[in-house]
């Protein structure tokens, strides 16, 4: 394996903190389309994506 006990607790941190992010990301994302910030109907119909 090669790796020392800092090197997995680091990288066990910074997978943590990945995680972190995009739950955050992605309850923000949801609040905006609670507020009407846009429509996410836009993004399932493919037919309005730009090529």
């Amino acid at each position: 394996m090669g790796s020392t006990t800092k090197e997995t607790v680091n990288t066990a941190l910074r997978e943590v903190l990945e995680s972190r992010r995009r739950a955050l990301a992605l309850a923000r994302l949801r609040a905006a389309v609670g507020d009407g910030a846009f429509d996410p109907e836009l993004f399932e119909n493919k037919g309005n994506r730009r090529r």
